[in-house]
């Protein structure tokens, strides 16, 4: 089974909830248990999971990548963020979850 979906962002650094995507394909093919792979073939971006309960979790990690990949490096880059795949490494562009309902 696959499931393909797009997402599209509206900031420059920005972190997308897909949870609801996930389960509802889930859910439509009747599955019980398992894991679900979620794969992000784009090398700017990453998977993470969060528990979300907490809305200035996603504010602070933003922050501290800021703070340790900055936009305004010093060598500069033509593209923005001089750190490239280094700040996506911190995520994951590849998941498996677990679940069980």
């Amino acid at each position: 089974m696959l499931k393909k979906f797009t997402l599209k962002t509206g900031k420059r650094d920005e972190m997308i909830e897909v949870t609801k995507q996930v389960q509802d394909f889930v859910i439509e093919q009747g599955l019980v248990d398992g894991a679900v792979i979620i794969y992000c073939p784009h090398t700017t971006a990453g998977i993470t999971i969060n528990e979300n309960a907490d809305p200035d979790v996603k504010l602070d990690m933003m922050r501290r990548f800021d703070e340790v990949y900055p936009w305004n490096h010093k060598t500069g880059s033509p593209h923005g963020r001089q750190y490239c795949c280094t700040y996506e490494s911190k995520y994951s562009w590849c998941l498996t979850a677990c679940y069980c309902f």
